[in-house]
């Protein structure tokens, strides 16, 4: 294989990611949206118990509902989410793979290079530790 193409298997898993990404954000904020439901619906039953409304049939159905609705969708997301995480961990895997299969050429010192030297041997013997031409060498007036 080529290069380029490896570099554009490379792009694909890339974007791949990126939408798995984008899905289990989606999961994550529907699986917070299913709690808050739960939470609600539980609340409000919890306080019709205490005595602190009364009893409307509406009400009572809406948060018996939202109870359900929300273990339902809390469920559904939290393996939606599961399995999205499944499917990163083999993408970047093989994307980790093709990379080493290009075998990139690291930019910069070699390792164990001290930065300070390959610093001086790229650009020079470093800054000059001579007086700034914007600053006087006269003692400070007293």
């Amino acid at each position: 294989m080529s290069d380029g193409d490896l570099s554009d298997q490379i792009a694909r898993i890339e974007a791949e990611i990126e939408q798995l990404a984008q899905t289990l954000e989606g999961c994550r904020k529907a699986m917070a949206l299913s709690r808050v439901a739960i939470a609600v619906g539980g609340i409000w039953i919890v306080v019709y118990f205490l005595g602190v409304i009364r009893f409307d049939p509406a009400l009572m159905v809406g948060a018996i509902a939202a109870i359900i609705g929300g273990i339902v969708i809390l469920g559904s997301n939290s393996s939606t989410s599961r399995q999205n995480m499944a499917a990163m961990t083999v993408a970047e895997t093989q994307r980790a793979k093709l990379i080493d299969v290009i075998n990139p050429r690291a930019v910069g010192p070699s390792p164990g290079t001290d930065l300070a030297n390959a610093a001086k041997k790229e650009f020079g013997s470093g800054p000059s530790t001579g007086p700034s031409p914007n600053r006087s060498t006269a003692p400070p007036a007293h």
